[in-house]
Parts: C-alpha cells; sequence; structure tokens
C-alpha cells in the first residue's frame, strides 16, 4: 500500500470519527435542551394548576368575605397574595424558578393563552382588591347589624304584649292598629337591613326606604306613649302598656346610631357585593382559559423544531450507523492487512 493511500484512508477514518461524535454530541444536546423544556412545561402546567384552584378560593372566599366572616377575609387575602406570586412567575421566570418565560415561546398559541390568563386575572385582582380594601366597612356593617337582630325578637315579643294589653282594654282601633303597624315595620326594617348587607339593587333606594321606616318607627313609639293632638290620637293610657314602649324606645335610641351609619355604607356595600359577584364570574372564566393554557403547553413538545424526541431518535439510529460502518471498515482493512501479510511471507518462504 502506497503512502498516498494509507493517508487517504486515515483521512476518511478521521471523517467518520468526527461524524460520529457530531451525532452523538448533537443527540446529547437535544435530549438535555427536550429535558429542559419537558421540565419548563411541566412547571407552567403546575403553576396554571395553581392559577385555576387559587381563582376558586377566592371566589369561595370573597363569597363568605361579603356575609361578614373575618376569617373568610383572611383567607381572601392569603388566596390573593398567592395568586398575585404564582401569576408573576406564570408570565416571566424569577430566581426561584428555572421557567423561561413564555413571553419569548415561538408558539403565538401559547402567547396568546397567556395573555387571555393575564387579562382576565387583572379584572379578578382589581375586584378583590376592592373587597379586601373595604373589609373595615363589612365587619363593622354586620356587627351593628348583629346588634339589632338579636333585639329585634325581644322588641316583637314586647309590641305584641303591648297589642293583648290594648286588646284586653278594648282600646280603640285605630292604637292597635298602630301597634300591628310597628310589628310590620320591624320585620319590613329586618328586611332591609339584610338587602343592605347583600347589595341589593332595585327601583328603590333600600338605604332610603330603612331611614324612612326607622323615623315612622320612632315617631309611633311617642305617638302611642303620649298621643298625638293635633290628629286626634290618644295615647294607651295604660300603665303597663306605656312601661313596656317605654323599655322598647330605650332600647330603640340604642340603634338610631348603629342604623345611621348601616345607611350611610349601603351604596359601599353594593359595590362591595358587586365586586364578590365579579370575582365568582371571573374564576369561572379563568378556569376555562386555565384549560385552554394547559392544552397548549401540552402541544409545545409535538410543535417545537429544536428540541424535539425525532431528532433524538435520529442522532442516536445515525450514530448507531456511523458506529457500526466503522467497525465494518476497521474489521475489513484488519482483514486486509493480515492477508496481505500472509501472502508475502509465503512468497518470501
Amino acid at each position: 500500500m502506497s503512502a498516498t493511500e494509507k493517508i487517504g484512508k486515515e483521512r476518511g477514518y478521521a471523517v467518520f470519527i468526527i461524524l460520529l461524535v457530531a451525532t452523538i454530541s448533537f443527540a446529547a444536546v437535544n435530549f438535555y435542551v427536550l429535558n429542559v423544556r419537558h421540565n419548563e412545561d411541566r412547571q407552567t402546567v403546575e403553576l396554571t394548576d395553581k392559577v385555576a384552584v387559587l381563582s376558586q378560593q377566592m371566589a369561595r372566599f370573597a363569597r363568605e368575605s361579603v356575609r361578614g366572616s373575618a376569617l373568610a377575609l383572611g383567607e381572601l387575602k392569603e388566596s390573593h397574595t398567592l395568586m398575585v406570586a404564582v401569576m408573576r412567575q406564570l408570565r416571566k421566570a424569577t430566581a426561584r424558578s428555572s421557567m423561561v418565560s413564555y413571553a419569548e415561546s415561538p408558539s403565538q398559541a401559547v402567547i396568546y393563552a397567556v395573555t387571555r390568563v393575564d387579562d382576565i386575572w387583572e379584572k379578578q385582582h382589581r375586584a378583590a382588591s376592592h373587597l379586601l380594601a373595604s373589609k373595615t366597612k363589612i365587619l363593622d356593617a354586620y356587627q351593628r347589624a348583629n346588634v339589632f337582630f338579636r333585639q329585634l325578637p325581644s322588641l316583637k315579643a314586647r309590641m305584641r304584649q303591648v297589642m293583648i294589653v290594648l286588646r284586653k282594654q278594648h282600646a280603640p282601633t285605630d292604637q292597635v292598629l298602630r301597634v300591628s303597624r310597628q310589628i310590620l315595620l320591624m320585620d319590613r326594617i329586618n328586611r332591609y337591613v339584610q338587602d343592605v348587607l347583600q347589595g341589593v339593587t332595585g327601583k328603590t333606594d333600600v338605604s332610603k326606604s330603612l331611614l324612612r321606616d326607622l323615623h315612622e318607627l320612632d315617631d309611633t313609639f311617642h305617638v302611642l306613649r303620649d298621643g298625638d293632638a293635633p290628629s286626634g290620637v290618644h295615647g294607651t293610657g295604660n300603665a303597663r302598656a306605656d312601661r313596656l314602649l317605654a323599655d322598647m324606645q330605650q332600647s330603640w335610641n340604642g340603634l338610631r346610631e348603629p342604623f345611621s351609619q348601616l345607611a350611610a355604607v349601603a351604596h359601599d356595600l353594593i359595590r362591595v357585593n358587586q365586586a364578590s359577584d365579579q370575582i365568582l364570574l371571573y374564576s369561572r372564566k379563568m378556569l376555562m382559559r386555565s384549560d385552554a393554557l394547559i392544552g397548549q403547553v401540552e402541544k409545545l413538545s409535538s410543535q417545537r423544531i429544536f428540541p424535539n424526541v425525532w431528532w433524538g431518535i435520529s442522532s442516536i439510529v445515525a450514530a448507531m450507523f456511523l458506529a457500526l460502518w466503522l467497525v465494518i471498515v476497521l474489521v475489513g482493512n484488519q482483514r486486509r492487512r493480515l492477508a496481505i501479510s500472509m501472502a508475502l511471507n509465503r512468497r518470501n518462504q
């Protein structure tokens, strides 16, 4: 074999070895990057699941918060804080996460899905922030209302006793009707208070209706006890009835300020309840949009040009063929050299 042929074969071996090393290196890099991307996708799916769960929790705690639960308000604040952190991590990688920001993702569908999740979160975030900022008003309103709820049964019971006393002494019908009207007003005020707490809206202003009935109830107490000369209405004229009315008047005087303060925040409570309804609505939309984002992320592995499972498989197959071809060439050359050596030995003998 000439020196030129020998050099040519050695160069051929070097090319095969370089190709083999390059193919193996490409496969290793492909699978390494693929594993990194898989972990990023998995983390994104986990974060999106957290977003959906936290959004549902916020809706539940918001509904309980507007019912005057201090515990639910605390839970809402905690869920809201966690949601802010998770959404920040979902939008962009933080120091605690190796996830690459999907703002740089090659998949436009993923970018669009993340944007839709982010948009609905911003709306839910504003509603939750408004509700949390109204914590003091909510708790104070329920505290004042509970004072009335606790005294209402006693007030109604004493008013019925007044009615029994008046009927026994055959009092004028207008007096009995006024007492009956007081009980009706108490029931209606009770309904108005509940409407204020629940943020009920309608054709009539609940706070104005509440104040109107409060003034009427207060005036009727005085009329029943002292009478009203211009209207020709006389007092009860019964010591026991007057004593019961005086006790009720004293209890009622203690409710004036809580009722006035409750009526003053009625419009704020309407907005708070509307915020709670919005949080619930946005949580349902968040659930659907989170599912859409997860679906798009799960498609990324097949949509990426690189890294890709098929690139890795192809590289491994190519490396196996190159290694096998190199082995075959080396074994063939070895046999040829052995045959030439044996031929030379026979000729020299």
